[in-house]
């Protein structure tokens, strides 16, 4: 695209262009070799895939024995409707019974049905 000579004259005198040398005509109209493009970079291999029963059941049964060996004050009151609080609520209860991380609500269910069958234990 070759501008018009006024425009091309304008950025001239303002210093922003300048007509270019034999040499760099040169320059410019010899073919580029290509370069060899490098490889993309290979992903790692993913990782093993463990079956969701084995993923979720596994971390559980080491938490029964922890929850039931722990002796949590008896004073920590479990509502009657336990099954029908929040997320937070219900996290923060059965955080108070077990060392191990409540990660979801299936834990935390767990954790405090795991306290309510150990305190019907030491009632009777």
């Amino acid at each position: 695209m070759d501008l018009p000579e006024a425009s091309c004259m304008r950025w001239k005198k303002r210093g922003l262009a300048r007509d270019l040398t034999e040499g760099e005509m040169r320059e410019l109209s010899r073919p580029r070799s290509r370069t060899q493009a490098t490889p993309p970079p290979v992903a790692p291999p993913p990782a093993p895939v463990v079956p969701p029963s084995t993923a979720v059941t596994a971390p559980l049964v080491s938490a029964v024995p922890q929850v039931l060996e722990r002796q949590p004050s008896p004073d920590i009151h479990i509502p009657d409707d336990w099954q029908d609080l929040g997320w937070g609520k219900m996290k923060a209860l059965a955080t108070r019974f077990s060392d191990v991380p409540v990660h979801n609500r299936g834990d935390a269910v767990k954790v405090i049905e795991a306290e309510i069958v150990r305190r019907k234990k030491t009632s009777v």
